[in-house]
């Protein structure tokens, strides 16, 4: 069944934004329409990362869409916003008005940009890093997310959840989910594969990613016994898809008009909460999930010098024991040799009288 309507309510996604400080200035604030009180308050928050050599600018909000949008500008030293919004074109329901809506001023150049909006949730019963599980590494160029689906009423005895994601970029090159394989499970237990959703797979420095484990928690706090799968169908392009384009202008990426008027390319992947026989959403009203979106390459997963030591000592032990096993057994062959050896030729002389 679809759920529609109440999608904020249903999504909610607690982004924890990290930096390096010797790399990055963090700025954040808060945009609000100064003509619309609460409850119906329209805001955009936005968080700037201002480097030696460029800004990166995230921009959450969840008008018409849960969107994240993260754009890379030349570097911005400006104590004020810089990040402008009319409020009257952004409410506007027609897509031509609505472009231009949020501008930044002439001298902020925009190299590269991209977006993640969670444009659906549908459930069904059938068949360094984060401090808390499963424990994804960030950089200063990393943004972490929490998806959390907390005690939502389903008339289903088992449901599960699927949400779908939308990946824009203003790159024409073809998107590809990587998944890798490791013999590590330190930091996740449990788990031994990481996926990569690339948006320039041939040319990662310049491009982005969104990062994340297939697992995800039925409870708090997180652990292994709460864990369960999580699976992934895509990407599928939407370029040419119109209702998807629609409802992608609906949300703060339409009131850019860099982002119509640049060449682009737009996916989408759904993900899929749970196992058949892991007692669904339903079992505790809850389900967790997190990941990463970030500039760059991925980081990749590597074997920590804790785990080397622990299979250096697993493996090299049993072989010292059996070299110097080896060695001790030979040795005492060679003694038994050279004992019988002696003995023979004592017997072979007559004492002396």
């Amino acid at each position: 069944k679809m759920v529609a309507g109440k999608m904020f309510s249903i999504l909610v996604v607690s982004s924890i934004f990290l930096s390096c400080l010797a790399k990055r200035t963090l700025k954040t604030e808060i945009l609000t329409d100064p003509n619309c009180m609460k409850p119906c308050r329209t805001e955009i928050g936005h968080i700037q990362a201002t480097g030696p050599d460029d800004t990166l600018h995230y921009l959450i909000t969840d008008i018409g869409i849960p969107t994240i949008y993260v754009l890379r500008t030349n570097t911005i030293s400006e104590a004020n916003s810089v990040v402008n919004v009319d409020w009257n074109k952004l409410s506007s329901k027609n897509t031509t008005e609505r472009s231009g809506a949020i501008t930044f001023p002439k001298n902020v150049q925009i190299f590269y940009s991209y977006a993640a909006m969670f444009t659906r949730i549908q459930a069904f019963d059938h068949g360094d890093r984060e401090n808390q599980l499963p424990h994804l590494q960030y950089t200063e160029n990393i943004v972490l997310f929490d998806l959390v689906i907390s005690h939502i009423s389903t008339n289903l005895s088992a449901s599960r959840f699927v949400v779908e994601m939308i990946l824009y970029s203003n790159s024409t090159e073809n998107m590809k989910i990587d998944t890798t394989a490791s013999i590590d499970d330190e930091y996740t237990p449990g788990v031994f594969k990481i996926s990569n959703w690339l948006t320039r797979p041939t040319n990662q420095a310049e491009g982005c990613f969104i990062q994340w484990k297939p697992v995800c928690y039925l409870n708090i706090p997180r652990g292994r016994n709460v864990a369960t799968y999580v699976s992934y169908y895509g990407p599928s392009g939407l370029d040419s898809n119109l209702d998807m384009i629609k409802l992608v202008n609906r949300s703060i990426l339409g009131a850019f008009e860099e982002s119509t008027a640049m060449p682009y390319r737009m996916t989408a992947t759904n993900f899929s909460f749970g196992l058949s026989k892991d007692g669904g959403y339903k079992l505790k009203n809850y389900t967790a999930w997190s990941g990463s979106i970030g500039f760059g390459a991925p980081p990749e997963e590597k074997v920590s010098t804790l785990v080397i030591i622990i299979i250096a000592v697993g493996l090299g032990l049993p072989i010292v024991i059996i070299l110097f096993g080896g060695v001790g057994v030979c040795v005492k062959k060679q003694k038994g040799k050279q004992s019988k050896i002696l003995a023979e030729v004592t017997r072979s002389y007559p004492g002396l009288n």
